[in-house]
């Protein structure tokens, strides 16, 4: 018996697409130490309103990330943004790179807003090198608290997927 003509051409396509390594999202997480290298903030202050703050920062520290299943590796860490709003209540937008041992990176764009001590912000964009080349972060966000004025800690967690 003759199989239809239509079958060979679908079985050849859905063959195809088994082949094809297909991309996952794999869970990350990321814990930081930053300490701020440099902060220029200015204050303005208008007769009857409360002092506004913009300015620049840039910190460095060291951090572990982990990925899936596999092991937690230490990155070396710079960041660098603007921020602007109230003394206790900033917005910021802010660029984050996380160098790995490989020479691979994952330079992140982040968002986010601080109340007092606390900090949070959701990644907006990344680009990657090495290994990490063509990332796409399906959702991520960052989490930390000020110890001190110069010494953070965070937490940045989510899903990326590579190529």
């Amino acid at each position: 018996m003759k199989s239809p003509k239509y079958i060979t051409p679908v079985l050849v396509s859905m063959l195809s697409l088994a082949l094809v390594p297909m991309s996952h999202a794999e869970h990350f997480r990321s814990t930081q130490s930053l300490t701020t290298e440099s902060n220029n903030a200015n204050f303005t202050k208008h007769r009857n309103e409360p002092s506004s703050v913009s300015g620049r920062t840039e910190a460095k520290g060291i951090g572990l990330f982990t990925a899936g299943s596999k092991e937690q590796e230490v990155v070396l860490v710079s960041m660098n943004g603007d921020f602007e709003g109230k003394p206790d209540s900033l917005k910021s937008r802010n660029s984050e790179l996380l160098s790995f041992g490989d020479g691979s990176t994952i330079k992140l764009e982040l968002e986010g807003q601080s109340q007092g001590k606390r900090v949070s912000a959701k990644v907006v964009s990344a680009e990657g090198t090495g290994r990490f080349k063509g990332i796409k972060i399906d959702s991520a966000s960052l989490n930390g608290n000020a110890l001190d004025p110069s010494l953070n800690y965070v937490e940045i967690e989510g899903d990326y997927e590579l190529p």
